[in-house]
């Protein structure tokens, strides 16, 4: 009984040193499909540390709008744009009809940060977002 615990526990060790929960979803990729004049949003995880983090958006076939807000925003944000009403949320960086964009920002833990991604076009886009801690 004994080594079965001791055996559970270095396992546990083990899956959490080489990643398992460390920056707990910053290494993730997403692929989404943004219909024609749809919204879509995401936020962070929220993290234990303040980290910089990275955040890639590649659509390469339908330029779309990238906002980055903080978290608090997102479902203002996403109200906003889905009724055509003025932006009245702090918009921390704001990418318009881009095909790809990079972001790198300072994340603080209480402060967390959410993408927002519009797709004003005729078509759908196919869209592959990247989080990363640095």
């Amino acid at each position: 009984m004994g080594r079965n615990v001791a055996r559970t526990a270095c396992l546990v060790l083990l899956l959490c040193e080489c990643g398992c929960g460390k920056g707990r979803g910053l290494n993730e990729e997403k692929q989404v499909t943004i219909e024609s004049l749809g919204n879509w949003s995401c936020a962070l995880p929220r993290q234990a540390r303040d980290q910089q983090v990275k955040i890639s958006v590649n659509s390469p076939a339908t330029p779309v709008t990238v906002y980055l807000i903080a978290e608090r925003d997102m479902d203002a944000l996403m109200d906003q744009l889905a009724n055509e009403k003025e932006l009245k949320v702090a918009i921390l960086e704001k990418k318009e009809k881009v095909r790809t964009v990079d972001f790198s920002k300072k994340m603080t833990v209480g402060n967390e940060l959410a993408v927002v991604i519009s797709n004003t076009t005729g078509q759908a886009a196919n869209v592959t977002v990247k989080i990363a801690g640095e």
